[in-house]
């Protein structure tokens, strides 16, 4: 498909000299790139079994590109041991393991992030603090990632109000016995397939005749964007309560939120926070999401000309980022503005594929994502890893600029750093 080079019109895009931006019309960018290698969450519900005890749940997800392959016959094949330890202190309490195998017919298939392959181990435990190791080897015994955490769990026995950790789920089917939760392991949603459900589980008190639960949903500009109250009349057999809430039709647009759980009887108040990120929505310029597509012009604008839109108010913030495109747009004659267009999808296409869960950088705050906002799709993308614990690197190449871009991740964490420039 043939590229369009545009001259942006105004030099203080970059200092030196005139910058040309890359734009395609009808391109569909191939998903020349990955994600997560290893996700893990612990999670701290009731134990349905033994009222005395507390469960642990701990659930992970990991893709092809972590794995050691071997070519077996006209096929690759990965097998591989996930297991967690339990410690209280120096003493190992609990431990469980599994194996499993992973098959592919074709080579560059060893090497995809997509999809995520997921597991869960289960632990019932007295409540207490414990510390969590949880280990990934090859089939040879090799280590190829430790992670470790530390973990408190709650008594969910009855003597108070108690609540589950606030398990965010891309999918939550609480009329199901137990209910059917695939949990978000990113904290972050990245797909309009997705429930954006909240799942909550609560231990009650064998006293008292009622639950009030409020459930609210505020993005990080303040804006409270969902407020639910309800209240559930208790009985006997009520101990243990699920609650699947669907977030779904009040997000409207992308960024940071924070959700605050509250849950009360007549003597007893539980508060509970947490945060998430979406990663998508909200056509670029369009009302709510005015200030977001302003910071993402800071990839190729520098701070200084874009004060004048970022501190203007109202209709006058939305005329100065209009007319900043409409000084742009390569077709000022038609409807589109192609220039425009191309660098949303850019921006679009960088929050889904680069955005860092370790740093909490947005995708095109990154610096893959931000020579991706600059330049497009590499014509190329090479990626090696020197061992399977050690860093990985990812070659951009751009034929038509005679340029690659080398972008390390040191600690095989899913952070890369642009290291230089060839």
């Amino acid at each position: 498909m043939k590229k369009l080079f545009i001259c942006l019109f105004i030099v203080m895009i970059f200092k030196s000299g005139t910058a040309q931006f890359p734009y395609s019309q009808n391109q569909q960018a191939r998903n020349m790139f990955g994600r997560d290698l290893f996700l893990y969450k612990l999670f701290n519900l009731a134990d349905r079994q033994d009222s005395t005890k507390s469960r642990l749940d701990c659930h992970v997800a990991l893709v092809n590109d972590i794995l050691t392959f071997y070519k077996v016959n006209d096929a690759y094949r990965a097998d591989f041991e996930l297991s967690a330890v339990v410690y209280q202190g120096k003493d190992i309490l609990a431990q469980k393991s599994l194996r499993d195998s992973i098959k592919v017919e074709l080579f560059d298939k060893t090497n995809s992030r997509t999809p995520l392959h997921r597991y869960s181990m289960r632990f019932s435990l007295d409540p207490g603090k414990y510390k969590v190791l949880i280990n990934l080897s090859d089939g040879k015994g090799n280590q190829l990632l430790e992670e470790e955490k530390n973990v408190e769990l709650k008594d969910f026995s009855g003597r108070k109000l108690q609540v589950s950790s606030l398990i965010f789920a891309d999918k939550a089917d609480c009329n199901q016995d137990p209910p059917d939760i695939q949990p978000n392991l990113r904290d972050s949603f990245q797909d309009m397939n997705s429930s954006f459900s909240l799942f909550v589980h609560l231990a009650t008190p064998q006293q008292g005749d009622s639950l009030r639960i409020e459930t609210e949903v505020i993005h990080n500009d303040g804006q409270q964007v969902m407020n639910l109250t309800a209240v559930y009349p208790l009985k006997a057999a009520d101990r243990l309560v699920d609650l699947c809430v669907s977030m779904k039709e009040y997000i409207r647009k992308p960024g940071e939120y924070r959700v605050v759980f509250r849950a009360q009887t007549e003597n007893e108040k539980v508060v509970k926070r947490n945060r998430f990120s979406v990663f998508w929505g909200g056509a670029p310029g369009q009302g709510t999401d005015l200030n977001t597509a302003i910071e993402q012009l800071a990839v190729v604008v520098d701070n200084k000309s874009l004060d004048s839109m970022r501190t203007a108010q109202g209709e006058r913030k939305r005329q100065l980022f209009e007319r900043f495109w409409e000084q742009r747009d390569p077709t000022p004659d038609t409807e589109v503005n192609e220039l425009k267009q191309e660098y949303y999808q850019r921006a679009e296409f960088a929050i889904r594929n680069f955005s860092e869960v370790k740093t909490g950088r947005v995708g095109w705050q990154t610096d893959r994502g931000r020579i991706y906002m600059k330049y497009g799709k590499p014509d190329d993308v090479e990626r090696n890893r020197n061992s399977m614990t050690g860093p990985v690197t990812e070659i951009w190449t751009y034929e038509e600029l005679s340029r690659r871009y080398i972008f390390v991740d040191r600690e095989n964490n899913g952070v890369f750093r642009l290291y230089r420039i060839e």
